[in-house]
């Protein structure tokens, strides 16, 4: 007979250990966390009840980041909640030079029925460059400001949210914005989608797909990078949780198209955890919405946003360590343009 969990509500807990995450961007980073967390009942679909997570690192490359994350996906009945505060630096932002940023969000998300969700986020976010290059012989600090808001229908079909193995995962919505930089300020919205499946091929091997768009003529300059997704937003065009043969945000544009399929097998399944293997291939493509030749030089002047428009692909392998439910630890090498890319990141892609 098939053991049942008959706990009504696990008390708060606190658990804290380091890890290492590596990208082209940061180098190598080392990371402690410290983990106040409610666990859920073990039949539930959510790992975790509660659970507020305090992260502190710094890189091989001078980059270094504090966040705080909160995340409450059984606030109430029918009802979830996510918040998050961040501050830190990066050594190297999209390819171009060190940036500062400041971040906060929040995200409120109302089950309507079934599988159907509707979820409102806002966000904030302020990102500085020093010593940038304005005219010849004269630097000076450039900065931007930026404030979004979004709202997306969610069809959750997954057979649970951590670890998935069936099901799939099915969001869009609207987003709005104002950018108040230091070259230009400027209102935007856009629209944008994304769909995830997973299929259990059998008791050891899953094989999982996803594709997504977003579609804005005025992304404004931190909203750009980003791809809108439901409580996980993702950088665009290079990345762990984008295209791994990338460098960070290296393909950021006002339209982008991602998409990717990910074959994962476990090799060894031990007491509280597991080795997994994977093979993948990741895509994106990045244009200016179609814009005139007139309209994408002006973007040009003031965003720096113009990119190849032609579609990246790269293939790649990977090796992940899971232990407990949730706690996912994954290496990765891709190869594309000539290059090949390393990233070691926690959680899986998608």
């Amino acid at each position: 007979m098939q053991a049942q969990d008959t706990t009504q509500a696990y008390p708060w807990r606190l658990s804290y250990f380091p890890y290492l995450t590596a990208s082209p961007n940061d180098g190598v980073m080392a990371i402690g966390r410290v983990l106040f967390f409610r666990q859920s009942r073990w039949d539930d679909r959510v790992s975790l009840h509660s659970g507020v997570a305090i992260e502190g690192g710094y890189s091989t490359h001078g980059s270094w980041l504090t966040r705080v994350r909160g995340d409450f996906p059984r606030l109430g009945d029918g009802w979830r909640l996510q918040a998050i505060a961040q501050a830190g630096k990066e050594a190297n932002y999209s390819d171009t030079a060190a940036a500062n940023r400041l971040i906060a969000s929040g995200e409120v998300t109302r089950r309507i029925d079934g599988p159907f969700s509707i979820a409102l986020r806002g966000s904030f976010t302020h990102i500085s460059f020093d010593n940038v290059l304005v005219s010849p012989g004269v630097t000076q600090t450039v900065s931007s400001t930026d404030y979004h808001g979004r709202i997306g229908l969610v069809v959750d079909q997954r057979d649970r949210e951590f670890d998935t193995r069936s099901g799939s995962l099915i969001q869009g919505g609207f987003f709005w914005g104002w950018n108040d930089a230091s070259l230009s300020r400027a209102t935007y919205t856009g629209v944008y989608g994304l769909a995830s499946g997973w299929l259990a091929l059998d008791s050891a091997t899953t094989l999982t797909a996803r594709a997504g768009v977003r579609l804005g003529r005025h992304p404004g300059f931190a909203a750009g990078r980003i791809m809108p997704a439901w409580e996980d937003e993702f950088v665009m065009g290079g990345g762990p949780e984008s295209n791994r043969g990338l460098s960070g945000a290296a393909r950021v544009n006002q339209c982008s198209k991602v998409f990717g399929a990910e074959l994962r097998r476990d090799l060894k399944i031990f007491p509280g955890g597991a080795i997994a293997v994977l093979a993948f291939v990741d895509g994106i493509q990045a244009d200016n919405c179609g814009a005139d030749v007139v309209t994408v030089a002006l973007r040009a002047a003031s965003s720096g946003y113009v990119r190849d428009e032609a579609a990246v692909i790269s293939p790649g392998v990977g090796i992940s360590v899971r232990l407990l439910r949730n706690a996912i630890l994954t290496a990765t090498v891709a190869h594309a343009e000539g290059a090949t890319r390393v990233y070691v990141s926690s959680g899986w892609s998608w």
